[in-house]
């Protein structure tokens, strides 16, 4: 990317010959310049530049879970963004313990996790998350973009 010129302003002295309405004008085009130039000096944010959804959900995984489809509860939330789901990503996962009792310590997950999911009537069904051991509480935190 190349750099971004050291210039962002427009002021009054450097148009002196133009007349005194561009006073009005320079305002809101100072405006927009700070705005673009402090996002592209690495302020771009996930909320604020990209149409996304955070969702955070607590579950527990059945005492007869085993991976397959069969042995989940589907999970479910209400889609915030705009426009059709395109990923359902897997931001972080933390075990929590055996269920009723929330380890205060962090527990790696130690197998490869994947959400299954879609998405129906406005609302994401993640249909089974791959990876995780039966009976214990988990907490995920799930990107929708």
């Amino acid at each position: 990317m190349s750099k971004l010129p050291v210039q962002k302003k427009i002021l009054r002295e450097d148009i002196k010959e133009a007349p005194q309405w561009v006073e009005r004008l320079i305002l809101p085009i100072n405006s927009f310049f700070e705005t673009v130039y402090n996002a592209l000096t690495k302020n771009i944010t996930l909320h604020e530049n990209i149409s996304a959804q955070i969702k955070e959900l607590e579950f527990n995984t059945l005492s007869t879970y085993n991976g397959s489809v069969d042995e989940w509860e589907e999970l479910k939330f209400p889609k915030t963004i705009k426009h059709r789901a395109n990923a359902v990503l897997l931001a972080q996962i933390i075990d929590q313990g055996p269920i009723g009792e929330n380890l205060t310590s962090y527990r790696p997950i130690e197998f490869s996790v994947y959400v299954d999911w879609q998405e129906s009537n406005e609302e994401i069904i993640i249909g089974l998350i791959y990876g995780l051991e039966e009976s214990r509480s988990y907490k995920v935190r799930l990107i929708v973009i």
